[in-house]
């Protein structure tokens, strides 16, 4: 993941610049192009074949109230993306995407279907309400296992998504340790929190955020406050641009 040499960059804007069109009447396509050529490091990119990879996994801040719907509805949805009934699975078909669906740690036994990629760290992680959702070497074990997932995803570009009630929780706090920003402008109703849970779910976020300092870096805040899916996620993005692909 590095920057393109300058002479790589400088030859793609003259390629660009040199097409049959005035100077940057391609707005925002130009743009891509170009960020496309330097990942790929060529002046002829390609960008015909993409892999959805969803991951799923429960999250123990779920059992606090945070959430309009139980766990178990993760569940529900791993089985109607496995059966492509769902709408990230209906947009990929529509564009002839092949979809993978990554078991990262949801609650229950572990799910039987031949399609789906099991990669489950735990059933869940912990509430992150009175400590860490999940211990320092899981969240190794979740991005390390990602990089491998996302570095061997087939096509020249690589989309992702994750399922997990409690989800929005997870990624308020995650959005407020590592940025900065107030809690308050970061909880929303997730999947459909009436006035009382909304005002219960920034509560319970509001007391676990106490817990740890005001800002955390990238790994200890994935421990503290992440979910199996969330960390394996990053992990696959991480190792989809070493590779190369458009993320």
């Amino acid at each position: 993941m590095q920057p393109a040499p300058s002479d790589l960059a400088a030859a793609i804007r003259r390629a660009i610049d040199g097409k049959t069109k005035p100077l940057g009447a391609l707005g925002r396509i130009e743009t891509l192009a170009a960020q496309i050529a330097e990942l790929q490091g060529t002046l002829a990119p390609r960008m015909e074949t993409c892999t959805l990879t969803i991951f799923a996994a429960d999250h123990g801040i779920a059992l606090e109230g945070v959430s309009a719907y139980p766990q178990a509805v993760t569940r529900q949805m791993v089985l109607n993306f496995l059966a492509g009934g769902a709408a990230a699975t209906v947009f990929a078909a529509a564009q002839g995407i092949p979809v993978q669906v990554v078991d990262a740690g949801v609650a229950g036994e572990p799910i039987a279907d031949p399609h789906l990629l099991s990669h489950r760290i735990a059933a869940g992680t912990r509430s992150f309400l009175a400590g860490p959702a999940m211990d320092e070497g899981q969240a190794r074990q979740a991005l390390e296992t990602g990089r491998r997932l996302g570095a061997a995803a087939p096509g020249e570009a690589a989309a992702f998504g994750e399922m997990g009630i409690g989800n929005t929780a997870s990624a308020a706090m995650l959005g407020h340790k590592l940025t900065g920003l107030g809690l308050d402008g970061l909880v929303g109703r997730g999947t459909g929190l009436d006035d009382p849970g909304l005002a219960r779910k920034r509560a319970v976020l509001a007391a676990a955020a106490a817990r740890t300092p005001a800002r955390l870096g990238p790994e200890r805040a994935l421990a503290e406050y992440g979910g199996f899916e969330i960390a394996t996620m990053a992990g696959a993005m991480l190792g989809a641009a070493a590779a190369g692909r458009v993320v």
